[in-house]
């Protein structure tokens, strides 16, 4: 009688997980249609990426003097596979498994405030700007790890001769 009452309990909680993962994964939803900044800010970086993309291309048709393939072509994989509907389907899967019910609920509601409809209306721009200054840091930081791989170098191709 134990075994059956133990088992009927699992079962009972065994199929209640997709319930709250169905709700979890509504709020997360929610959460994520809520945040047009980061939509905006997605959608400019792959406008850059695609621009870069069809540089890259025009310059190798430059070098080589044929047609590497089209632009177009390209960039209508680069579409099919970095969209915003795929990168929200699978960012409101990771909010629905990293964050409760509860706190997707308190999410929900502090971007309904004044204060977090403010918030969300400044990231894109702050968004940016941090942008910005990773991009500037990288540029300084590389330039420098560049100058200690050169002062290694030649310290090293001195040390041989001695």
């Amino acid at each position: 009688m134990r075994a059956a009452t133990v088992a009927v309990t699992l079962s009972l909680v065994f199929a209640s997980v997709p319930a709250i993962a169905d709700d979890r994964r509504e709020l997360a939803a929610e959460l994520m249609g809520m945040q047009q900044g980061s939509k905006q800010n997605f959608d400019m970086g792959m406008q850059e990426m695609e621009e870069g993309l069809r540089a890259q291309l025009d310059q190798e048709q430059l070098d080589t003097g044929k047609p590497t393939c089209t632009k177009d072509a390209l960039a209508n994989v680069w579409r099919t596979e970095m969209n915003w509907k795929v990168l929200q389907s699978k960012t409101t899967a990771i909010y629905a498994e990293e964050f409760t019910e509860d706190e997707l609920e308190d999410l929900i509601d502090f971007f309904k405030s004044d204060v977090g409809r403010m918030f969300l209306a400044k990231m894109p721009r702050v968004n940016a700007r941090m942008q910005q200054v990773n991009q500037e840091l990288f540029q300084a930081g590389l330039s420098k790890l560049q100058t200690a791989v050169e002062k290694c170098r030649t310290g090293a191709k001195g040390e041989g001769k001695r």
